[in-house]
């Protein structure tokens, strides 16, 4: 990360209450002025909430700074993830009840990527960041949390390649195709009589 060189946020996921966008763009407009000249928040994905979604980085005028790049290919998707900075994973629990059902796959995606997560400590999220440790942590559905917590994490980016390894050793060690399909064999050995 160069001193002074915009820094560019990463928000994935189908555009529903439980994906926590909205906290992503009010945490992100909130900082704006803090952060470098042409920072972005980049939102890959679309769905029900995209026209509010719109909205709300208008009215928060942080429109011109928020892209909302609708559904990309697996191979697009993946270069936007290794150009970020930051992918944001704000995820909640919805007012319906709708909530993740493990850890968004993104943070794998991402953390495979060497780029970093800040996340929320939401289903599985924190199974997955280790707050310092292989990423950073706010509380779920805390916006000012959020955008404390991605201060701390530009405020401390030479901690990054550290982090970024650690991450990705982790996922290897736990995430990988061979550890998954050890652990699927592990497991029918376990069933057999």
């Amino acid at each position: 990360l160069k001193a002074d060189a915009p820094i560019r946020m990463l928000c994935c996921g189908r555009m529903v209450e439980k994906k926590g966008q909205r906290i992503a763009i009010e945490a992100f407009a909130s900082i704006n002025d803090a952060l470098p000249p042409a920072s972005t928040l980049e939102l890959i994905g679309s769905g029900p909430l995209e026209a509010e979604l719109r909205r709300l980085a208008d009215r928060l005028g942080v429109a011109k700074s928020v892209t909302f790049t609708g559904l990309l290919s697996r191979s697009r998707y993946l270069e936007s993830v290794h150009a970020a900075d930051l992918l944001l994973a704000p995820s909640i629990t919805a007012p319906n009840g709708d909530t993740e059902g493990g850890a968004p796959t993104t943070i794998l995606d991402a953390q495979s990527a060497g780029t970093i997560v800040v996340g929320s400590r939401h289903a599985d999220i924190p199974f997955l960041i280790e707050d310092e440790v292989t990423g950073f942590l706010a509380d779920e559905g805390d916006t000012h949390g959020l955008a404390m917590r991605i201060v701390h994490a530009l405020d401390h980016a030479t901690r990054w390649p550290r982090i970024a390894v650690t991450a990705r050793s982790r996922i290897e060690e736990l995430h990988s195709d061979a550890a998954v399909s050890a652990a699927l064999v592990a497991a029918y050995g376990r069933l057999a009589p």
